[in-house]
């Protein structure tokens, strides 16, 4: 496991669901850590209130994600077509001034609140999966 990682840098992750699959039928996220202050944002703008925080939840799993998928491998959808990585313009989304795209709001308007969950999570500790398992290179 990687203990360092620049922000610049990609790991790969698996979803549990996947694990199942075999490997040349799971799918294998590229995703990237988020900077400092990127963590911070998030911190700074949901504060202490719980009302508030469930309000913007839905919003900062949407943000995290557009910033932290950078790509994946044998992505399908429900047809078992292969799914093509769109990116487009982040503007300023959580001070990403050094990334110009991300994922775009389409895409991740396919992804099941289940599978936006636990990539989030996978993004904000920097969960990498075993190359062996996601066999995805950076």
């Amino acid at each position: 496991m990687a203990f360092f990682l620049r922000p610049d840098q990609t790991f790969s992750y698996v979803l549990a669901d996947d694990y199942r699959e075999p490997k040349e039928k799971r799918t294998a996220w590229r995703l990237r850590i988020l900077t400092r202050p990127q963590r911070e944002e998030i911190v700074n703008s949901v504060g202490d209130d719980f009302d508030v925080r469930k309000a913007k939840y839905a919003d900062l799993v949407r943000d995290v994600l557009r910033v932290g998928i950078a790509g994946w491998r044998n992505a399908l959808d429900a047809d078992g077509n292969p799914v093509v990585f769109e990116t487009q313009e982040c503007g300023e989304l959580l001070g990403t001034r050094d990334q110009s795209t991300c994922i775009s709001d389409a895409l991740l308007k396919q992804m099941p609140p289940q599978m936006q969950q636990e990539i989030a999570v996978s993004i904000l500790m920097g969960r990498v999966t075993d190359p062996e398992i996601a066999d995805v290179g950076n």
